[in-house]
């Protein structure tokens, strides 16, 4: 029994944790995942086969692909018109203009007085980076040209944070004879990078450091060499420096967004969006050599040493390509198979599937909305995360922006330009190439001979200025007259069909500079345009209004990473727009602080 007057020892309170390591457990099986993945690609890209077949064959006449004609006679005309190609050309210039004739295209407005003054900022700040950092002019350019051919323009805006290594060399005298070379390098590295810590390598006498900066995230080496001829010192320093940090709009095209066909937009399906698509693939062909430095940089955790040797071996995927090979064809070039020399093998490409999805990952029996990557060709998951964790948001969303040319209810994809002129197209064409070859039988002729005559039975091509040696020519040969009514016609269906295309394309009677009637039949000039009354085609307007509404929905997708209090986004100079309820803006670093980053892909 403890004596009365000791005191009982208080228990000491246990170590406090200081340290949690993050664990993922996703109920997943890998497999299960990639062939869930690669099911949905070739589903969809089967249902789309027939489109798929159609759009080509639009795209080679929008580039005057001509595969000949044998009929009615082999080299009979085949005119490859460039009447889709001009009214494309002229409403991209179109939407070009509409976006950037007012820069910034967005302007942030404050929804409390008393944030106004970060509007300025938060302006200058999307036009640089959409418009500096990305070359966004040829961006516009991009998207209006998948606007206006393939009846819609897809974007998609990921945060980009690209690291290169370089290696940089500088020239120092030689080392002084009373001084040790540890002090020499250590007084250059001093003077070179006063606020770094700079620590040498163990057992290299002073001639490899490792430096770090409190401003960079990894150390960079410092090697020093002299050189034969002079004995001078070179300083080799070696470091990752930042290609790219920011949002960045990749245009897609058509063939690389797929999607189940009744879905009437890109975005989660919900009670708010019931007819939301329940998956989203993004085709890319990134080099091997991308998919290693993501693996070494802890993006495609997933991969596994087996899956990166099977790279090394395996060829790229061809199928599903048919317009990439519609524009080798057109273009004339035939691509050469990818090289197998190992030392090669970092420049193939693979087919990296990019799969926004719904799926149960925690076994709680209600889907997440995940995104997984997956390479076609070895069958592997590069990377599972959920949505909001890659893409934040304040309303979970994918960074997936898209806009019709002429929508269809219900569809993602609308109809496009080519689609509208493909009719008249092929009829105008048929009209020329009747009218050319109507001609050509006109000015050579066939004709009809008397067997019994003394031209002797063979075909007989007519060249100006030889004779034939006929007993009776004018009853041994008769040449039957054809009229010359069809020529009217000709000139008459295709003139009307042009006012048609017109009429389906943004010119009006101002652009071609056509007689103004109201004007007593003068030209209108850019004096005059003024007070002309306006006879511009409203599609005009309507396109432009619809290219700077995808713009906005561009813009305001960008930013899936800050949130700045306050503010909204709107449209400049065009009132038509209403205020974006889009609150996340691109990175501000003096407002709030960045969030997670992720690569392009």
């Amino acid at each position: 029994m403890a004596d009365a007057g000791t005191p009982t020892p208080t228990p000491s309170p246990p170590p406090v944790r200081r340290r949690r390591s993050r664990r993922r457990k996703f109920t997943i099986d890998k497999t299960k995942i990639v062939n869930r993945v690669i099911r949905f690609f070739d589903t969809d890209d089967t249902d789309r086969a027939r489109e798929k077949e159609a759009r080509i064959q639009r795209y080679a006449k929008y580039r005057l692909f001509t595969e000949g004609k044998d009929w009615p006679w082999a080299g009979s005309s085949d005119i490859p018109l460039a009447d889709m190609t001009e009214k494309s050309l002229k409403i991209q210039d179109t939407l070009h203009n509409a976006v950037m004739s007012s820069r910034p295209v967005m302007n942030a407005r404050a929804i409390d007085t008393v944030d106004a003054k970060k509007e300025p900022v938060i302006d200058k700040l999307i036009d640089f980076q959409v418009f500096v950092e990305q070359v966004g002019e040829r961006v516009i350019g991009d998207l209006a040209e998948g606007f206006s051919n393939d009846g819609v323009a897809t974007a998609f805006i990921p945060w980009v944070k690209e690291m290169r290594e370089t290696s940089d060399i500088r020239v120092f005298p030689r080392i002084p004879r009373v001084e040790l070379p540890i002090e020499y390098f250590a007084a250059i590295i001093k003077q070179q990078f006063p606020e770094v810590t700079a620590l040498p390598v163990v057992g290299t006498d002073g001639w490899d450091w490792r430096l770090l900066a409190d401003t960079e995230e990894k150390p960079f080496t410092v090697a020093f060499y002299t050189r034969k001829k002079d004995n001078k010192v070179e300083m080799v320093v070696r470091r990752e420096v930042e290609v790219y940090n920011g949002p960045k709009i990749i245009d897609m095209e058509w063939d690389d967004v797929l999607y189940p066909a009744r879905s009437a937009n890109l975005q989660i399906p919900g009670p708010s969006n019931p007819r939301g698509a329940p998956h989203v693939i993004l085709r890319f062909y990134p080099t091997i050599d991308e998919i290693r430095r993501l693996k070494r940089s802890g993006v495609y955790d997933e991969l596994t040493k087996d899956d990166l040797d099977a790279l090394a071996v395996t060829s790229p995927d061809s199928t599903a390509q048919e317009k990439e090979e519609e524009k080798d064809s057109i273009a004339g070039t035939v691509p050469s198979p990818p090289s197998s020399r190992p030392e090669e093998s970092g420049q193939r490409t693979v087919t990296l599937l990019m799969c926004f999805d719904t799926f149960d990952i925690d076994g709680d029996g209600i889907d997440e909305d995940v995104v997984w990557w997956v390479i076609r060709e070895i069958k592997a998951l590069a990377r599972a995360r959920p949505l909001t964790e890659i893409f934040p948001a304040s309303r979970p969303r994918r960074p997936l922006a898209s806009s019709s040319f002429i929508p269809i209810r219900g569809r993602v994809a609308g109809i496009g330009q080519l689609e509208l002129l493909e009719g008249l197209h092929d009829a105008t064409k048929t009209i020329l190439d009747q009218g050319v070859d109507s001609g050509t039988i006109k000015n050579a002729p066939f004709f009809f001979y008397r067997p019994s005559s003394t031209m002797k039975p063979e075909i007989i091509r007519l060249t100006p200025g030889e004779g034939y040696a006929l007993n009776d020519p004018q009853r041994d040969v008769h040449f039957p007259q054809l009229g010359g009514q069809d020529q009217v016609f000709h000139i008459n269906m295709v003139t009307m069909l042009q006012q048609m295309e017109d009429r389906l394309s943004t010119i009006g009677p101002l652009q071609p500079s056509a007689v103004d009637g109201a004007r007593s039949g003068s030209l209108v000039t850019a004096g005059n345009a003024g007070g002309s009354p306006p006879q511009v085609n409203s599609t005009s307007k309507i396109l432009s209004v619809s290219s700077v509404s995808t713009i906005r929905r561009v813009e305001s997708t960008t930013s899936f990473n800050l949130w700045v209090p306050g503010v909204s986004l709107a449209t400049s100079a065009r009132p038509v727009h209403s205020v974006i309820e889009a609150k996340r803006l691109v990175a501000i670093p003096a407002l709030v602080q960045r969030s997670t980053t992720t690569p392009s892909r």
